[in-house]
C-alpha cells in the first residue's frame, strides 16, 4: 500500500513512506462508505474480477474467461 522513496534530507538520506494508487483507494473508500460500497458491487460481478484477475496475476494468464 505504500511506496518507500528515498530522500537526501540535510547531509543524510532517510526513507520517507508514501501511498500509492492502492493506498489511496484504500484510504479514500475507508472514508466514504458509499464508495466502498460501489467499488464492492463492481468487484462483486464475476466478468469484471475475472478480466482483472486474469490480466493483473500472472498465475491466473492461462485461464479462460470463464
Amino acid at each position: 500500500m505504500f511506496d518507500v522513496k528515498i530522500i537526501k534530507q540535510g547531509g543524510a538520506f532517510q526513507w520517507k513512506k508514501t501511498a500509492n494508487q492502492l493506498g489511496r483507494v484504500l484510504y479514500d473508500t475507508s472514508r466514504n462508505p458509499a464508495l466502498d460500497m460501489a467499488v464492492k458491487k463492481i468487484l462483486s460481478q464475476r466478468p469484471i474480477l475475472a478480466f482483472i484477475l486474469k490480466n493483473a496475476v500472472s498465475d491466473f494468464e492461462n485461464f479462460s474467461m470463464e
